[in-house]
């Protein structure tokens, strides 16, 4: 389980986000195609997560977790 205090800064790279979802970049991308955690390009052209989509994903993640559990 997660806090949203562990999440300090407004976007996370997307090794970063693979590290703390436990996915693979593959994975990553799905997602943003999917709709499920939109990645945004700084204007380097780097790709990361706003904080705000990243605690969203992982919300949702624990609702559906919980419709689940009895």
């Amino acid at each position: 389980m997660y806090k949203r205090s562990d999440f300090t800064k407004p976007a996370y790279k997307t090794a970063e986000v693979m590290k703390i979802l436990n996915v693979s970049y593959d994975t990553i991308r799905r997602y943003d195609k999917q709709g499920k955690l939109p990645i945004k390009r700084t204007e380097t052209g780097r790709r990361t997560v706003l904080k705000e989509y990243l605690l969203n994903y992982l919300d949702s993640f624990e609702k559906e977790k919980d419709k689940y559990v009895e």
